[in-house]
C-alpha cells in the first residue's frame, strides 16, 4: 500500500468517532436511563407529561396528584404559561415513562429530602380526602340512560360513614375510604349493588359509576331544590335484565 493511502486511512479512522459524536449532539440517548438530579411530586391533578418542553408539544399522558418523579434535566430558560413563569423539567416515572412537565405543577425536592417527600405526599392525600368527603357527601340515586331515577341509593357522609339500600330493601351501613390510584370509593361493609364506585370529576361536578360488574350503574347526586324519586317510581333499568324473560320473548317470536 502506498504511503498516501496509509495516511488517508489513518485520517479517516481518527475522524470517525468525532463525526459520530457530532451526529448525537443535542439528542437524548434513550438507551441510557436519566440520572436523577432531584425529585418531585405532582401537586395538581391532570398534569400533562409532554414530549418536548413547550405547552403546544404533544401530550404523553396525564399525571395524578401525588405522583412521584425523578428529575434529570431543566430547560435553559423560563417560559410563560398563563400567569405562571417557570422552567420545564425532564422527569421519569417509576414505570420508566419519561417526558417534560411544567415547573408550577410540581414540588421539587433534593435527593436527601426523602422524608420530606413522604410527608408532602401524606399531606396531599389528607387534603384530597377531606375535599372528596366534603364534595361527595349527600344522597346519590341510581339513574338510567335517560337520566331518570331508578331504585338504588347510597348516602355518603362527610364523617367517613355511608348507607346503601335498594328501594324497600335492607339498609347496609358502614365506613368507606378512597383508593386514590383507581379513583374509587371503597365501601368496607359492601353495598346493595355489590360493587365499589368510581368517582369521576367533570369540572366542578362529580358523578359516581360502577366499573367492575357485568352491568354499569350510574348515580346522580340529589342537589338543593331537586326532588327525590317518588316511592312508587318504577326502577327496572337500574337492575340487570331478566335473562329468562329475554329468552321467552325470543322463543315467542
Amino acid at each position: 500500500m502506498s504511503p498516501y493511502r496509509v495516511l488517508l486511512s489513518a485520517i479517516i479512522i481518527t475522524a470517525l468517532p468525532a463525526l459520530a459524536g457530532c451526529g448525537e449532539s443535542g439528542r437524548h440517548d434513550k438507551s441510557r436511563p436519566d440520572r436523577a438530579s432531584a425529585y418531585a411530586v405532582v401537586g395538581s391533578d391532570n398534569t400533562a407529561l409532554r414530549i418536548d418542553p413547550m405547552i403546544y408539544s404533544a401530550r404523553i399522558t396525564l399525571l395524578k396528584k401525588g405522583t412521584r418523579l425523578s428529575i434529570s434535566d431543566q430547560s435553559k430558560e423560563k417560559s410563560w404559561v398563563g400567569r405562571d413563569q417557570s422552567y420545564w423539567y425532564r422527569v421519569r416515572l417509576d414505570n420508566g415513562l419519561a417526558g417534560w412537565v411544567y415547573g408550577s405543577t410540581i414540588r421539587i425536592f433534593k435527593g436527601s429530602q426523602s422524608a420530606s417527600i413522604d410527608s408532602y405526599v401524606s399531606n396531599l392525600r389528607e387534603h384530597e380526602e377531606e375535599t372528596l368527603r366534603r364534595d361527595l357527601s349527600g344522597k346519590w340515586w341510581s339513574v338510567n340512560k335517560s337520566g331518570d331515577f331508578t331504585n338504588l341509593c347510597v348516602e355518603i357522609y362527610e364523617n367517613g360513614k355511608y348507607k346503601s339500600y335498594a328501594r324497600g330493601g335492607k339498609e347496609i351501613e358502614g365506613e368507606y375510604n378512597f383508593n386514590f390510584n383507581d379513583e374509587t370509593i371503597v365501601f368496607l361493609s359492601g353495598t346493595s349493588f355489590g360493587q365499589n364506585l368510581k368517582y369521576i370529576n367533570r369540572g366542578n361536578m362529580y358523578s359516581l359509576e360502577t366499573r367492575e360488574g357485568k352491568y354499569d350503574i350510574r348515580f346522580k347526586k340529589i342537589t338543593e331544590g331537586m326532588a327525590e324519586p317518588p316511592p312508587d317510581e318504577e326502577a327496572g333499568a337500574a337492575s340487570p335484565p331478566d335473562a329468562s324473560k329475554e329468552e321467552d320473548g325470543k322463543a315467542s317470536n
